[in-house]
């Protein structure tokens, strides 16, 4: 047997050393590397990029929607002298399709521009742009949250964040809970939409009708075998549903299955 610490040795020497890390090499992470797609510095139409007209700083500038670019940039023929420009806290590289990689120290911080009548407001970086004045990238994308962006059809829609309020109110054994005298009042005003419901909906302006078809032959699906609580409990709530008139005993040869929630 070889002993563990010769093992060790012979790995040592046989092993090439690692190549010493260069003085900036801690400065070359992604964090101060942006991106520039061949979009934004030609008149080319990318599959994941398209054309708007906005407006900045009271002047109406083509603006590019740029997923393949990291950030937002303006033209620094256009910007370079506007109030509101301020040095960078440290420089950023920037590399353009081609490979090639320069340096960008300016930037609008906070810019509010109008686009077809909505406000946006993002950090602009002061770049020579070859086409478009204003590059809107990923950064802006990724701020605006839940959207919808149809590419091929060029456009982009902000999808609404929904905020549900679960009210309930709780009994314990030593007191009951106080609800707020606001939130009663806004109980009373609206308790209709807290009863239970009763019968159908009102009435509509049209009815909902299945057109069939002539000659179609009735779907009618076997039943499923349920165990005998789910069993009894269908049964509960179809007899609920029939005695509130939301549901009524037919004889069509047509039957689907329906899910009770």
């Amino acid at each position: 047997m070889v002993p563990l610490h010769v093992v060790e040795e012979l790995v040592g020497l046989l092993t090439p050393p690692s190549a010493p890390e260069s003085p900036g090499s801690q400065e070359t992470s992604k964090d101060d590397l942006c991106l520039l797609s061949a979009a934004a510095m030609t008149r080319t139409e990318a599959p994941k990029a398209f054309r708007m007209l906005g407006k900045l700083n009271g002047k109406s500038l083509p603006m590019l929607v740029d997923s393949g670019s990291s950030h937002g940039f303006i033209n620094s023929d256009v910007a370079s002298n506007w109030h509101g420009v301020h040095p960078m806290a440290k420089k950023l590289r920037v590399k353009v399709d081609d490979g090639a990689v320069t340096t960008c120290d300016m930037e609008l911080p906070v810019c509010e521009y109008q686009i077809q009548g909505y406000q946006f407001r993002s950090t602009l970086k002061l770049f020579p742009l070859g086409s478009y004045d204003v590059i809107l990238g990923m950064d802006l994308l990724e701020s605006r949250g839940l959207m919808t962006v149809n590419w091929s059809s060029k456009y982009m829609v902000q999808e609404p964040v929904l905020r549900v309020v679960h009210l309930c109110s709780a009994k314990s054994d030593a007191e009951e809970t106080v609800i707020p005298e606001a939130v009663t009042t806004l109980l009373e005003e609206f308790a209709e939409l807290f009863e239970e419901p009763h019968g159908l909906p009102p009435q509509r302006s049209f009815d909902h009708a299945i057109d069939l078809l002539p000659g179609v032959t009735p779907v009618n699906i076997r039943p499923y075998r349920y165990n005998p609580v789910q069993k009894d409990e269908i049964e509960a709530q179809v007899v609920d549903m029939l005695n509130q008139g939301i549901i009524q005993i037919i004889g069509s040869p047509f039957a689907s299955p329906v899910l009770l929630v």
